[in-house]
């Protein structure tokens, strides 16, 4: 597994000890997205959560690495 794959899978890791789905975070994308993009679905939106979970910034806060 490389480092980036790690990170990643700390993210969705960190996300469940707290109950949290992508599929959750992506309902709550598409009700903030679906009045200015009318044809937005659901797995679209999970598929832009899912990378941006792959993002290195999004496993940082400040500086340290969770």
């Amino acid at each position: 597994m490389t480092h980036d794959e790690h990170l990643e899978q700390h993210m969705y890791d960190l996300l469940s000890q707290r109950g949290v789905t992508i599929k959750d975070i992506a309902h709550i994308v598409y009700d903030l997205q679906v009045d200015y993009v009318p044809h937005i679905t659901i797995e679209q939106c999970q598929a832009h959560v899912q990378e941006v979970l792959k993002k290195r910034e999004a496993s940082t806060r400040r500086g340290h690495r969770y």
